[in-house]
C-alpha cells in the first residue's frame, strides 16, 4: 500500500478501503523531480522506482490521479485511459510559500493537497 492515501467514506458504514489518491513519501536525497531529465543513468532510474509504484497502485485501485511528497516539492501524477501513459506535474515547492493568487501563478503544497483532499466525501 502507499505510504498515504485519500479514501472515500460513507456516513452509515464509516471508512471505505475505496482509495482516491495514492501518495508516495520520500526524502528527497532518495528522490528528486529533475531526477527525469537526468544524464545520470542512476538519477532517472531511481525517478521510475518511485513513479513505478504510484502507477501500479493508480492502476488496481483504479484512481486518476496520485502524487510524490518530499521534503523539498509535490508531484501530482494523471493517469490516463491509455495503459502506461501519465502527465506528471512541475513540481510545486515548498519555497514557494504564501497564497496562491493570479499574480504569482504557483500554489503551494498545501493548497495542491488541499484540493485533491477537498474532493466529495475524500478524507485523508
Amino acid at each position: 500500500k502507499p505510504d498515504v492515501s485519500f479514501v472515500e467514506y460513507n456516513p452509515e458504514t464509516g471508512f471505505d478501503e475505496t482509495m482516491r489518491f495514492p501518495l508516495e513519501v520520500k526524502l528527497s536525497v532518495n528522490w528528486m523531480s529533475e531526477w527525469k531529465t537526468s544524464s545520470e543513468r542512476r538519477g532517472r532510474k531511481e525517478y521510475l522506482q518511485v513513479i513505478s509504484p504510484i502507477h501500479y497502485y493508480m492502476d488496481i485501485f483504479n484512481t486518476r490521479f496520485g502524487g510524490i511528497l518530499t521534503d523539498r516539492e509535490l508531484i501530482i501524477v494523471q493517469r490516463t485511459k491509455h495503459f502506461g501513459e501519465l502527465y506528471i506535474s512541475t513540481a510545486v515547492s515548498y519555497i514557494d510559500h504564501g497564497l496562491f493568487t493570479p499574480e504569482n501563478g504557483r500554489p503551494t503544497v498545501a493548497l495542491a493537497l488541499w484540493c485533491m483532499a477537498t474532493q466529495p466525501d475524500w478524507y485523508l
